[in-house]
C-alpha cells in the first residue's frame, strides 16, 4: 500500500475527532461533486491535479476514466475530509495503483518527497481540474506553487540531461584515468564524527569567507566545489576535498594560474566530468589524490567488476555532490555555506569568485541571469531566483530529507 495514504488515514482516524460539520460548514465547500464532473474532463493528460477530496466519488470516476498510466494528485488540507472520503468511497484500487497521491501538508520538502513517486509525469501534459472547494484559498495556492515548482525543476533536469547526453558519453569515454584511479567507495566512513563544512559559490560567501578564514579547523573537514578551489587558496584556505562534475570544457579554467596544489587536497570526481579537469589534475601531480565515483555504464564498458557497497550518488549539482561526500565520509554535523540558490544581495557569485575567475565577468550583469520568480530568504525577504536555481533547491530539499544526519 502507498504509505502516504496509510499514514494519513491513521492520523485522520485516530487524532482528528472534530465532526465533519466543523470542517464542511462553509458554503464554499462541497462534499459531493456533480454526477458528470469527470465526464467533462479530457482523459488524455498525463497527470491531473484535483483541488478538494469531497466524498471521493468524483476522484474515483476520474480514475476510471483516465489512462492506466496517468496520475492524480489530490490537494486537501483537512484530514477529517480525507477520513470522510475514505469512509464513503472505496479507494483501495486507487491506492494500490500507486498513481493517486495526497498532499495535505504545505511543507515544500515533504511535497517534493511525495511527488518523487510521480516520476517525470508532472512535467508533461498536466490538467488542473475544476475546483471542488473554494476555501483554504491561500493554503491551496501555496501547495500549488510547490507542485508547479517541482514540475518545473523536473522539466529543467530532464531537458538538461537530454541536451547533454552526447557530451556526457564522450566525457565518460575520454576519462581513461577512471581505470587507474581509486574509487571513492574506499573513503566510506573514514571521518566519522568529524565536522564537515561544505562550501559552494553562492553570493553569501562574501559574508562567510572571513568567518571561514578564522574558523578552528580541528576535527573539521572542508569540502569545496571546484568553482571555489582557487578563491579559497587565494585566501589561504586549503580545502581537504574538492568535488567536480561539470561536463563543459570551460570547467578546466577553474585551475587557471594554479601552479601548485597543497599535498592535502584530494579530488572526488564524477566520471562524466569534462576531461579538461582530469588533465589539469594530472598536470598538477595530484592524480594519486583523485577518486572517482562509480559509473555502472563505464564499469560494463571497461569490464570492471564493481560491488554496489560503499557507493553514493553525486546528485544534480556539485553542491549536492559535496553534501553527499560529507555523508559518505561519516561527517556529523554537516555545515553548508554558500548554498544560496538565489541572487542574494543582487549577485550571482561572491566577489571572491569574480576575483579568481575573471572570465566569469558576464555573470555580474543581471541581464544574463534569466530571473523568473521571487522567493523568500531566511529572513523572510523577497529575493530573485530562476528555474535553474529552483531545480537545485528542489533537489536540495530531497537531499536534506533523505540525509542520515540532520
Amino acid at each position: 500500500m502507498n504509505t502516504t495514504w496509510r499514514i494519513n488515514y491513521a492520523i485522520a482516524s485516530d487524532k482528528l475527532r472534530k465532526s465533519l460539520d466543523d470542517v464542511t460548514s462553509s458554503d464554499n465547500y462541497q462534499l459531493t461533486a456533480s454526477d458528470n464532473w469527470a465526464d467533462n474532463i479530457d482523459g488524455k493528460h498525463w497527470a491531473y491535479i484535483v483541488m478538494g477530496i469531497g466524498d471521493g466519488r468524483h476522484i474515483k470516476a476520474l480514475f476510471e476514466r483516465i489512462s492506466k498510466h496517468s496520475q492524480i494528485v489530490i490537494i486537501e488540507k483537512e484530514l477529517s475530509r480525507v477520513k470522510h472520503a475514505l469512509e464513503q468511497c472505496d479507494f483501495s484500487l486507487m491506492i494500490d495503483s500507486q498513481r493517486v497521491f495526497l498532499l495535505h501538508n504545505a511543507d515544500f520538502a515533504e511535497i517534493n518527497r511525495i511527488l518523487m513517486a510521480t516520476r517525470d509525469l508532472l512535467n508533461r501534459k498536466v490538467l488542473v481540474t475544476p475546483v471542488l472547494t473554494l476555501d483554504d484559498y491561500d493554503w491551496r495556492n501555496l501547495v500549488m506553487d510547490a507542485v508547479l515548482s517541482y514540475a518545473d525543476a523536473q522539466r529543467t533536469h530532464i531537458i538538461t540531461k537530454i541536451a547533454n547526453s552526447r557530451i556526457t558519453c564522450d566525457n565518460l569515454l575520454d576519462n581513461t584515468e577512471y581505470i587507474e584511479c581509486e574509487n571513492a567507495a574506499c573513503l566510506k566512513g573514514i571521518l566519522k564524527k568529524a565536522t564537515a563544512i561544505v562550501v559552494a559559490a553562492g553570493p553569501s560567501m562574501d559574508r562567510d569567507l572571513e568567518v571561514l578564514k578564522s574558523a578552528n579547523r580541528d576535527n573539521v573537514v572542508l569540502i569545496a566545489a571546484l568553482t571555489m578551489l582557487k578563491p579559497l587558496l587565494q585566501n589561504d584556505i586549503v580545502p581537504d576535498y574538492v568535488t567536480a562534475l561539470d561536463y563543459h570544457l570551460i570547467s578546466g579554467k577553474f585551475f587557471d594560474e594554479i601552479s601548485q596544489l597543497p599535498d592535502s587536497v584530494s579530488f572526488i570526481i564524477e566520471p562524466k566530468v569534462n576531461h579538461a579537469v582530469i588533465k589539469r589534475i594530472r598536470e598538477l601531480g595530484a592524480l594519486k589524490k583523485l577518486y572517482f565515483l562509480a559509473s555502472p555504464w563505464l564499469d560494463t564498458v571497461c569490464a570492471i567488476p564493481r560491488k554496489a557497497d560503499g557507493q553514493f550518488c553525486s546528485g544534480t549539482t556539485v553542491a549536492h555532490f559535496s553534501f553527499s561526500l560529507a555523508e559518505h565520509l561519516g561527517c556529523d554535523p554537516i555545515i553548508m555555506i554558500g548554498h544560496d540558490m538565489a541572487f542574494t544581495d543582487g549577485k550571482y557569485y561572491p566577489a571572491c569568485v569574480y576575483d579568481a575567475h575573471k572570465w566569469k565577468k558576464p555573470y555580474r550583469d543581471p541581464n544574463n541571469w534569466q530571473v523568473s520568480r521571487m522567493v523568500k530568504d531566511l529572513n523572510d525577504k523577497d529575493i530573485p531566483t530562476n528555474e535553474q536555481f529552483q531545480c537545485y533547491c528542489s533537489a536540495s530539499s530531497l537531499f536534506g530529507m533523505n540525509a542520515s544526519r540532520r
